[in-house]
C-alpha cells in the first residue's frame, strides 16, 4: 500500500490539454518535475509566449540553445523592446548630439542582432509552428514615463492618497518638477528629431518560422521605416505585417524626405528578391498634419521622375498576388501613384485582393492639399499671431542645425539647451490653428479617379474604403467630420453592389468619375450620399 503510484504515459496532445485547465490554479513549475513529459508540456506553455527587453537577450540566448530543442519549438510568440543607454541630468538638458544617435542605433542595432540570431536557432526543429514576432517602441531608461512621476513617490513619513487615488506624495512630486524645471529638462523634445537606424542589415540571419511581424515604433523614441522594412527581408514566410511609423516630421523637411525615400528603397528591394508572400499588409505612416492650414508644406516626394517614390513603392508592394487585405491608415500621405497600373494594360495586378481600407491626409506628398476652402464660405480674418513657416533652406531649419556635434542651440556642453514650445508648435503649422480646407480639389479628384481605376483590376474585391478627416471648422460646425466612400462589391448575385458617399453638402461625383464606378456597380447597384 506504501507504493508509489506508477506513472501512466500520456499523448502530448492530452498533457498540454492538462496543463492548459492548470494554469489559473497556480505556478506549473511543480508539475514540471513528475516527469519528463511533464517537464515538456509545462515548457511548451511556458516558452510560447515571451516578452522581454535587452536584459533578457542572455536569458533568452540560453533558452533556444542546442541542447534546449523542445524549448526552440515551443517559442510562439516573441515581444521585444529594445532599451537604449542612458544618459545624466546634464544631457536631459541637452539635443541629442550626433555621438547620442550613433551610440543609440549602435546599441539598438547590437540588441536586434541579437535578437534575430536568436531567432534563427529557432528554425532548427521538427515541425516547426510559425511564430509571431512585436517590436516595441525603444526607450532609454532617462526617457520620459521610464523615470520620475510613473512611479509612485514616498516620503519618510509615508504616503498619501493623491486625487487620481495612487499613493503619491504631491509635495515631493512637485518639488521633483521644479528641480525638473530649474534643470531645464528637456524630456521628449531632446530626441524628437532622432530615428533610430538599424546599421548593417544585410546581417542580419534570415528566419524562416516568423510569419507574423509587428513593429509598433511611432512614439516619443522613432525608428527609421527602412530599418523595420529591412528587417522584414529576413523573414521569407512572413504572411501578416503590422508596421506604425511616425511620418509627421513637419520642420525637417530634408530629414523626412529621406525617410520616406530610404523607405521606399527598401521596399522595392524586397519586390525584386520576390521575397514576399505577405496576405495581410497593416501599414500606418502617421502624419496628423498641420493644424494651420494655411502652413506651407514641404515637397517630400524625392528626385523620382514618376512622382512621389514611397506611394510608386507601396504599389509595388501591394501587388502581391498572394495579397488578401491591405488597412493604410495613419493618415497617410500618398498619392495617385499608390494605385499605379505598371503592370500593363489589362493585367489583374491586385488578383487575390477582398479588402483595402485607405485612411488618407487632407495634404499630398508634393506639398499640396486635397481640399480647399468652401467657395459659399467667406474667408476669416487673418489671425494677427500668425507666424509664416521659415525656408527650409534656412539654417534654423536645415538639418545641419540638428545634426552638428555641438549642442541646438549651445556650445558649452554642461549648459542647457533652449526649446522654444510657442515658436516650435509655429513652425510646425501646429499655432495658430486654422481649418477652412472641406471642398475637395481637382487633385482629390484625380486621386478619386486612380482608385476607381484599380478596383476595377480587383476581381475577389468585396470591400474599398477610402476617406480623410477635417479637424472641426465652421462649416463643419467646429465637429470632426470626414470625406470617404465605402464601395461594397456584389456577392454572388445575392447582394447588389452598393457605393456610399460622406461629403460636404453639395458634392457629388465629377462625369468621369461617375462613369468608371457605374462599370463596377452596375445597373442593378445603388449609390448613396450622406451630407454634412
Amino acid at each position: 500500500m506504501g507504493s508509489a503510484m506508477p506513472h501512466v504515459d500520456l499523448p502530448p496532445e492530452l498533457l498540454a490539454h492538462i496543463v492548459s485547465y492548470l494554469v489559473p490554479e497556480g505556478p506549473l513549475s511543480p508539475y514540471a518535475s513528475i516527469s519528463r513529459d511533464w517537464q515538456y508540456a509545462v515548457e511548451a506553455h511556458t516558452f510560447s509566449s515571451l516578452r522581454f527587453e535587452t536584459g533578457g537577450l542572455t536569458k533568452f540566448e540560453r533558452l533556444v540553445a542546442d541542447s534546449h530543442v523542445h524549448r526552440r519549438a515551443a517559442v510562439r510568440s516573441i515581444g521585444f523592446t529594445a532599451v537604449l543607454p542612458a544618459y545624466d541630468d546634464i544631457a536631459c538638458a541637452q539635443f541629442e548630439k550626433e555621438v547620442d544617435k550613433q551610440a543609440n542605433n549602435e546599441s539598438f542595432s547590437v540588441s536586434i542582432q541579437r535578437l534575430f540570431s536568436a531567432l534563427a536557432k529557432c528554425d532548427d526543429v521538427a515541425n516547426a509552428r510559425p511564430i509571431k514576432l512585436l517590436l516595441h517602441a525603444p526607450y532609454s531608461p532617462m526617457d520620459r514615463g521610464h523615470r520620475d512621476h510613473i512611479h509612485p513617490i514616498r516620503s519618510d513619513k509615508g504616503s498619501e492618497i493623491g486625487l487620481l487615488g495612487h499613493n503619491t506624495d504631491w509635495t515631493q512630486f512637485w518639488k521633483y518638477k521644479e528641480r525638473r524645471k530649474a534643470l531645464g529638462d528637456l524630456y521628449e523634445h531632446r530626441y524628437q528629431h532622432s530615428y533610430l537606424r538599424l546599421l548593417d542589415p544585410g546581417k542580419l540571419p534570415a528566419i524562416r518560422r516568423i510569419h507574423t511581424f509587428h513593429a509598433l515604433v511611432n512614439e516619443f523614441r522613432y525608428v527609421e521605416p527602412a530599418t523595420i522594412v529591412h528587417m522584414s527581408r529576413k523573414m521569407p514566410n512572413l504572411q501578416n505585417d503590422y508596421w506604425r511609423f511616425f511620418d509627421g516630421e513637419q520642420k525637417l523637411s530634408g530629414l523626412r524626405t529621406r525617410l520616406r525615400v530610404q523607405m521606399a528603397e527598401a521596399l522595392a528591394l524586397i519586390v525584386e528578391e520576390h521575397s514576399h508572400a505577405v496576405r495581410g499588409v497593416r501599414m500606418e505612416l502617421i502624419d496628423p498634419g498641420p493644424l494651420n492650414e494655411s502652413f506651407t508644406l514641404p515637397d517630400v516626394r524625392g528626385e523620382s521622375q514618376d512622382g512621389d517614390a514611397l506611394s510608386l513603392q507601396l504599389s509595388r508592394y501591394l501587388k502581391s498576388e498572394h495579397l488578401v487585405n491591405v488597412q493604410l491608415d495613419g493618415p497617410i500621405v500618398v498619392g495617385p501613384e499608390l494605385f499605379s497600373l505598371s503592370g500593363g494594360e489589362g493585367a489583374t495586378l491586385w488578383p487575390n485582393l477582398e479588402k483595402f481600407l485607405l485612411s488618407f491626409s487632407t495634404h499630398r506628398p508634393d506639398g499640396g492639399w486635397y481640399f480647399e476652402r468652401d467657395p459659399t464660405t467667406p474667408p476669416g480674418s487673418p489671425d494677427p499671431d500668425e507666424e509664416a513657416r521659415e525656408g527650409s533652406e534656412s539654417e534654423e531649419e536645415s538639418d545641419s542645425a540638428f545634426d552638428s556635434d555641438e549642442s541646438f542651440f549651445e556650445v558649452d556642453p554642461a549648459k542647457p539647451d533652449h526649446y522654444d514650445e510657442e515658436k516650435e508648435e509655429r513652425l510646425q503649422g501646429l499655432k495658430p490653428i486654422i481649418c477652412f480646407r472641406t471642398q475637395p480639389n481637382a487633385h482629390l479628384e484625380t486621386f478619386l479617379r486612380s482608385m476607381a481605376v484599380a478596383v476595377g483590376r480587383m476581381p475577389k474585391l468585396r470591400r474599398f474604403c477610402a476617406g480623410a478627416d477635417f479637424s472641426g471648422c465652421k462649416r463643419t460646425g467646429y465637429a470632426r467630420q470626414t470625406f470617404e466612400f465605402d464601395y461594397i462589391a456584389s456577392q454572388d448575385n445575392r447582394e447588389k453592389a452598393r457605393l456610399r458617399w460622406v461629403v460636404p453638402q453639395g458634392w457629388r461625383m465629377d462625369e468621369p468619375l461617375e462613369k468608371l464606378w457605374e462599370r463596377m456597380i452596375g445597373v442593378n447597384g445603388t449609390v448613396d450620399y450622406e451630407e454634412w
